[in-house]
């Protein structure tokens, strides 16, 4: 029979959860099983796994799950898997050929002794099994005001809700929100026509630009006309 007991402190001092005290076997697959053959623990392992077990044996971890809302009713389950292979690139692609290079040191379960006859023999004994590694585990969830409100608040800030909030609340709620009012909003001087000054300036500068152009024009012209006139003289 598989009893246990767990608690959640950081949620619940008082509360409890435990089997202990259940004295009459409930056989697997019942609500609340508490007895479970080694044939039922076996069909809750993958198929590829259970067939490779009843070959080399298995050493198998069985977790006695408790998974609750805390503060009302729960009912532990088990949870099982291979506990004697523990790298990634394991699959059942390559359960044949474990099996046909007895490579035991990566999985299965075996136990091994001898006797001796005499100097020259000896009878070795060996045998495959299961290893049973029983735990008790359990995740309990409970419901937090407190908790709530404070992610509440962080999702606001980020969505800054709260900045529209206060500002509503200061200009239309507190006593004082004339004042606030007042001095959210500063008076400022005009200065729409900027725009229209830095027009204004451009065209300006570009005049000038366009005089200047054609004084340098009317020099050239003027000297060229004076070098013509020289070369004529002579």
């Amino acid at each position: 029979m598989f009893k246990s007991s767990v608690r959640f402190p950081e949620l619940n001092k008082k509360v409890i959860y435990s089997n202990l005290d259940e004295q009459k076997p409930l056989k697997y697959p019942a609500k609340r099983a508490n007895q479970y053959t080694i044939s039922d623990i076996l069909s809750l392992l993958p198929k590829g796994d259970k067939a490779f077990s009843t070959q080399m044996g298995a050493v198998i971890q069985v977790s006695n799950t408790w998974q609750c809302d805390v503060g009302q009713a729960c009912a532990p389950f088990l949870s099982v898997r291979r506990a004697d292979f523990f790298t990634p690139s394991f699959n059942p692609t390559n359960y044949e050929q474990l099996v046909n290079t007895k490579s035991q040191q990566i999985l299965g379960y075996t136990q091994s002794s001898y006797r001796l006859i005499n100097s020259s023999r000896r009878l070795v004994f060996e045998g495959t099994g299961f290893k049973f590694l029983i735990q008790t585990k359990g995740v309990g969830r409970s419901f937090q005001l407190d908790a709530a409100v404070l992610q509440l608040s962080l999702g606001v800030a980020l969505l800054k809700l709260a900045v529209i909030a206060v500002d509503f609340l200061m200009l239309n709620v507190f006593p004082k929100r004339a004042i606030y009012a007042k001095e959210k909003y500063v008076q400022s001087e005009d200065f729409s026509h900027l725009e229209e000054r830095k027009q204004e300036e451009h065209e300006r500068e570009e005049r000038r630009r366009a005089r200047k152009e054609r004084k340098k024009m009317q020099r050239r012209q003027e000297e060229a006309g004076s070098q013509e006139g020289d070369e004529d003289y002579f």
